[in-house]
């Protein structure tokens, strides 16, 4: 494993956790998610190096392709705050990292791949270890199961999306998602005047700087998986298996470290399962 490899573990990691300190701090989610987009976006069009005219033929041919997305991302990434401080973020992050298994069966059904049984063994197990990790020792399934279940779903979609846009997009991906980026800024923006008008609710300095912070650690993020990827004889297999399971094993460490989560024995087998879908997914796609 690399340094840029463990860099993206970690800034991955650092995500759930920031969202889980939004709560700590009383941050507006939708506020501080908002800054995000458009400080993440404002990083990755500078970083790609994309022209203004590259960046506008993009808009006028991609539309409303971008919009679409923009939404999907703000949406799943709202839910991913709110199942990390309702339910912890181990089980958000299980509950995000396992929707790998939805553009594997979009792959099946729109560009004709085989469904093997390691495909669908890596399914099902996902499925088990969202619904163990979620749960827990609690009788009440309903309330621990909706969030995390709504993720999932969620998170296989962008994923799914982010495939699709690889698949069509090719040449352009870089002024793509940094459309999609400023798509969620926008949609964010919407969202908060109406609340604005409706319920009174104003922007506030602190959500800002939380949405800023959030911002660069995503672009951050990104920048050092793009790099575990592209560094010389990478295995892009190998690199998605260990920032996966790295991802998930850090943020039960940290949970537990800073938040003092605790996984019951049903917690740690949804862990442990999650590993092994990876894995097994990984491995045979």
């Amino acid at each position: 494993m690399t340094l840029t490899t463990v860099a993206a573990i970690l800034t991955i990691t650092l995500l759930f956790i920031i969202l889980k300190y939004f709560e700590k701090f009383n941050i507006d989610n939708f506020q501080g998610l908002t800054i995000n987009y458009v400080t993440a976006g404002t990083c990755y069009y500078l970083y790609s190096q994309t022209s203004f005219t590259e960046f506008k033929n993009s808009a006028a041919i991609f539309f409303p392709y971008y919009l679409l997305m923009g939404f999907l991302f703000i949406s799943v990434f709202y839910l991913t705050a709110l199942s990390s401080q309702h339910n912890g973020v181990s089980v958000a992050t299980v509950a995000s990292k396992m929707p790998m298994v939805i553009p594997v069966l979009g792959a099946v059904l729109l560009y004709s791949e085989d469904l093997n049984i390691y495909k669908i063994t890596g399914l099902l197990l996902a499925l088990f270890s969202v619904y163990l990790t979620s749960t827990g020792d609690s009788a009440s399934l309903k309330n621990k199961l909706s969030l995390p279940l709504l993720l999932f779903i969620g998170a296989g979609l962008v994923d799914s999306s982010i495939k699709y846009a690889q698949h069509t997009v090719t040449s352009a991906i870089g002024s793509f998602f940094s459309l999609v980026f400023f798509s969620a800024f926008i949609i964010g923006v919407l969202v908060i005047t109406f609340r604005w008008f409706k319920n009174n609710v104003a922007l506030n300095f602190k959500n800002i700087f939380a949405g800023i912070i959030l911002g660069v650690s995503n672009f951050a993020s990104l920048y050092y998986m793009i790099g575990a990827l592209s560094e010389q004889n990478a295995d892009s297999g190998k690199v998605f298996i260990e920032v996966n399971c790295g991802v998930i094993l850090c943020s039960v460490f940290f949970s537990a470290v800073l938040f003092r989560e605790k996984l019951t024995l049903r917690g740690i087998t949804g862990v442990l399962i999650a590993v092994v879908a990876i894995l097994i997914l990984s491995l045979h796609v």
